[in-house]
């Protein structure tokens, strides 16, 4: 299970001399830190293993700190009450006047991300998690003349409301559905009796030059209970319709986590063999956070690579849907996560290349901001120094 900033608190055990970093003394500290935990499955062993040889590379010196950083955070309780503060407003604060302030947020965050790496740009797009607007409120206004789709999970159900201001609405169509009840699997035939009704794609297939995938799960959800893969599921959903959502050449802007454990890894070089330019920007509004976006930019339609990844998707939907014993759905399993991309593409030179790459900036903004915030609460780089000054007394 992720914590605060996305990150496990479990590790498996390792030799610092086996991973030389640049900075030694947080090299220290780092693998000081990982002790076992026979409880761990597959999936945080493998990412595990894809975090070490990360770590081992003298180009993610900065994933090494940001471990540190976030190790730290975890032991001061006096975090806790900041971070259960920051959950409780986002679950709880559905007022319009919040809706409002979210889209102002949203909106000049992305205005950020668009002067960084310019890459908005559009005739026709849908904002799939669109609610409160903000997303859309930013292209609508750089984009005269583009039109868009809303897709957003109803206000009664846990969403937000709709903020986006009155003299844009013309050019936008809007519908409120819960993401993961499309039938985004029409090939694979479904049970008998459903426990709910699938609804088809509301839109015309490959129609839209740019997708943004944006949908946020929810943490008070009352199907959390019986599916707690939730979060998968709407992320696959996403990807998924995003997929059937963008044209040839067109763009997906996807929200993921933590490209160092094995799903975001997966997912993020998945994109790369179907888009020609893949490109990764954190936004300061996620700074301490471990989510982050891939432009994926011309993306290729007709490739082996796109028809493969939507099947493997959709089976992936399916099982974590209908599959299990209750007909609710089930996890994954890892042999069934490798269909998006092989586990050995992923560990291979190229493909820790390519994670080394696309994680220098995430990284950065994640650990610059971390740091700061430490820092501020007495809690940050000199209590690393001091805690590996006390580790040098204790060996001597």
């Amino acid at each position: 299970m992720s914590g605060r900033y996305g990150m496990s608190r479990v590790c498996i055990p390792v030799s610092p001399s086996a991973y030389p970093l640049a900075d030694p003394d947080i090299s220290e500290l780092v693998y000081s830190m990982m002790s076992e935990d026979p409880s761990l499955d597959i999936h945080a062993l493998k990412s595990q293993e894809l975090l070490q040889a990360l770590l081992a590379r003298p180009d993610c010196a900065i994933l090494a700190e940001l471990a540190a950083l976030r190790s730290q955070g975890w032991e001061s309780e006096s975090l806790d009450s900041v971070f259960l503060a920051q959950r409780t407003t986002a679950d709880t604060n559905r007022s319009p006047e919040d809706d409002t302030k979210w889209l102002h947020l949203m909106c000049k965050s992305l205005s950020q991300m668009d002067r960084q790496k310019r890459f908005i740009h559009t005739n026709r797009f849908i904002d799939i998690g669109c609610f409160p607007g903000g997303y859309s409120t930013y292209i609508l206004q750089k984009c005269p003349l583009a039109t868009g789709l809303g897709i957003s999970l109803p206000f009664e159900d846990g969403g937000h409301g709709l903020a986006i201001p009155a003299d844009l609405l013309p050019r936008m169509e809007l519908r409120t559905a819960d993401l993961t009840n499309f039938d985004l699997a029409p090939s694979i035939p479904k049970p008998q009796t459903l426990f709910v009704q699938l609804g088809t794609l509301p839109f015309e297939l490959n129609s839209f030059d740019l997708v943004v995938c944006d949908g946020h799960s929810l943490r008070n959800n009352p199907d959390n209970m019986d599916r707690p893969w939730n979060w998968t599921r709407l992320l696959i959903s996403q990807l998924l319709m995003g997929l059937r959502a963008v044209s040839a050449g067109g763009t997906i802007f996807l929200k993921l986590s933590h490209l160092e454990k094995a799903l975001g890894a997966r997912i993020l070089l998945a994109l790369s063999r179907v888009a020609r330019s893949v490109r990764t920007i954190k936004p300061q509004l996620h700074a301490i956070r471990g989510t982050f976006y891939v432009i994926a930019q011309q993306i290729s339609i007709k490739s082996t690579n796109y028809r493969i990844l939507i099947e493997s998707l959709e089976r992936l939907w399916y099982n974590m849907s209908f599959e299990g014993e209750t007909g609710h759905g089930r996890a994954i399993t890892w042999e069934e996560e490798d269909t998006i991309l092989n586990w050995d593409e992923v560990m291979s030179e190229g493909g820790l290349n390519k994670l080394a790459r696309f994680g220098a900036e995430v990284w950065g903004v994640q650990c610059n901001a971390l740091r700061r915030m430490l820092h501020a609460r007495g809690i940050g780089a000199k209590n690393i120094n001091n805690r590996m000054g006390a580790s040098e007394d204790a060996r001597h």
